[in-house]
């Protein structure tokens, strides 16, 4: 058998070389996940320069994922600029789903893509509003005041997202939610 005598010096560098890979190994952030990890000013500038392909191409694909507001507004915007018009609904419908209170500045977008958002979420707010409803009552029900609360909000804040001429149909649900919170 083989011994090997370090000095005192050099086994001090050795297990400090050791203990600092072993911190910098823990230190290291997490690999953030696809979506995070898109540069959105990469897509944005190849937008800004009519690299529509491009600016697709650099952002992930969806697949059943909570979306990104900023990469779909994009996404949306190359495919409408593409002639995609209906995966720019698509995806201008997943985007309402996710963030149902989301709407563009209007000097973002184009007037084309207003039209898609505002009909997206014509199409899909009430019945969101209903749900968060139906959950908003299931969490009273079962005492979850807390929770019950939360889901009444989301419905007022839903109803009252929508323009004022498709808020009447929601009126009875609305007063209801409302009168939860009181």
């Amino acid at each position: 058998m083989t011994t090997f005598t370090l000095s005192l010096p050099l086994t001090v560098v050795l297990l400090g070389a050791a203990m600092t890979g072993a911190a910098a190994a823990q230190a290291v952030p997490p690999v953030p996940s696809l979506i995070n990890a898109v540069d959105i000013d990469r897509v944005r500038a190849l937008y800004g320069s009519a690299a529509y392909e491009e600016a697709l191409a650099a952002m992930p694909a969806v697949n059943g994922e909570s979306v990104r507001t900023d990469l779909e507004q994009y996404r949306a915007l190359c495919l409408l600029a593409l002639g995609r018009e209906k995966d720019a609904v698509a995806t201008v419908e997943r985007l309402v789903r996710d963030n149902p209170t989301y709407l563009p500045a209007a000097g973002d977008i184009s007037p084309r893509m207003q039209t898609i958002f505002a009909a997206a979420r014509l199409k899909l707010v009430p019945a969101l509003a209903k749900a968060a409803y139906g959950e908003a009552k299931a969490a009273y029900e079962t005492s979850n005041r807390e929770g019950a609360h939360a889901a009444f909000k989301q419905t007022v804040e839903l109803i009252d997202s929508l323009p004022a001429t498709e808020q009447a149909p929601l009126a009875d649900l609305r007063l209801l939610a409302g009168e939860f919170l009181k």
